[in-house]
């Protein structure tokens, strides 16, 4: 279990707390829906959790995966414990090839004992690429360097096969993207928590989610707080009646 609690997020450069109170707990093999209007905290939230530098989490806060304590850990750390996160805009990287950055990321990872070569990795690069409809090459290409929104998000969706953590946080990787990207990446995402037991939290805007995915619980976060928590009829409501009726 991928367990947040007591869980508050300040900027560090400021006084304003952007998320306060948070308790959220992610189960394997399930899937949890994080929705709520633009400014609520949803992302702050996303990049607390991979200890962004721009982000002060507060001295109670805890996030605890299957029982280790992961809240203090460097990134790389918190990746080698299971931990993934996508973020809603992904960055550029010039000058640094996808073979390169994910064999390091792989093997940074898995550590030791798991350790492959660049080959291996390559022939895994274009396996996933294929199934997910990244176009041939993908590997030779820069990180994200002139990608589409669409290919952005399938090329998060790559390195969640790849890595396979144990628990991923995605934000708004539905979002910038065509019908059929949309459809790839939720057929994965429901595949990935039923055959290799991923828990999921997604932060997302999109209503047709919910008819598309199966969603295990629905949480509804307001001015930096949980307000409340359902299922998918639950959030169906929400969705119809806006936030601002809840």
């Amino acid at each position: 279990m991928l367990k947040i609690s007591n869980f508050s997020v300040k900027i560090k450069s400021e006084d304003k707390i952007l998320a306060k109170n948070i308790d959220l707990e992610i189960n394997p093999g399930k899937v949890n829906l994080l929705i709520g209007p633009n400014g609520a905290g949803k992302s702050t939230l996303a990049k607390s959790l991979m200890s962004d530098p721009e982000l002060e989490i507060s001295p109670d806060s805890k996030i605890i995966l299957d029982k280790q304590n992961i809240t203090d850990l460097k990134p790389n750390k918190k990746a080698s414990s299971g931990l993934f996160v996508s973020f809603q805009n992904p960055v550029e990287v010039p000058g640094v090839k996808i073979l390169d950055f994910l064999h390091s990321s792989y093997n940074s990872v898995r550590g030791a004992k798991d350790r492959i070569d660049i080959w291996d990795i390559l022939d895994l690069i274009e396996q996933y690429s294929q199934e997910i409809g990244l176009p041939d090459g993908i590997a030779d290409r820069n990180v994200n360097e002139g990608f589409s929104g669409g290919e952005k998000k399938k090329f998060e969706l790559l390195q969640i096969l790849l890595l396979k953590p144990k628990y991923a946080v995605l934000d708004e990787i539905d979002s910038g993207a065509d019908v059929d990207t949309i459809k790839t990446i939720y057929s994965t995402v429901t595949e990935l928590a039923k055959s290799s037991n991923t828990g999921f939290l997604i932060i997302s805007h999109t209503p047709k989610i919910l008819d598309t995915l199966p969603v295990d619980a629905v949480y509804l976060m307001e001015n930096g707080e949980i307000k409340k928590s359902g299922d998918i009829k639950f959030a169906k409501e929400i969705f119809n009646k806006g936030f601002g009726n809840s």
